[in-house]
């Protein structure tokens, strides 16, 4: 997931500094930009960003808020991007909120990653009360067999 959301900040920023440029400089783009990227470069990371996007999107849970908001920033991301595209307009409120989603995204991988950590509920009875009881039975078991109990 942490891996998925930097591609997608990442190729969300670049797309709209590349996209700003083109609209600012206009046909002198190849000449007058410091930041070149190719048409086809640019339709590249717009399609990367929408697959990363789906991908973030499946890996989150819509049943928690910090997920929702989460996905709800990211879309916000998107849409400035879109409007920016759209009117040709500089990149300064794309860029906004993507680091408003950068942001909050931070949080939201901690208590995943601690979630992991601890591991999941049924995980954690399995793993605190199952297999020691296993253990103890078997254990119990042994010493019947030991003592001649089953003759």
């Amino acid at each position: 997931m942490r891996e998925e959301l930097s591609v997608f900040f990442g190729c969300a920023r670049t797309f709209a500094r590349a996209t700003e440029e083109k609209h600012k400089y206009g046909s002198d783009y190849e000449v007058k930009s410091l930041f070149k990227i190719s048409d086809q470069k640019i339709s590249d990371i717009r399609y990367q960003v929408t697959e990363v996007y789906s991908r973030i999107q499946l890996r989150l849970n819509p049943g928690e808020e910090n997920h929702k908001e989460l996905l709800r920033l990211l879309k916000r991301t998107i849409d400035e991007q879109n409007i920016a595209l759209t009117n040709g307009t500089d990149a300064s409120k794309t860029i906004e909120a993507i680091n408003i989603a950068n942001e909050f995204a931070a949080p939201v991988l901690k208590a995943e990653w601690n979630v992991v950590k601890k591991g999941e509920l049924p995980f954690r009875i399995a793993r605190n009360w199952v297999a020691p009881f296993v253990f103890l039975c078997s254990i119990l078991l042994v010493s019947l067999i030991w003592n001649g109990a089953f003759k």
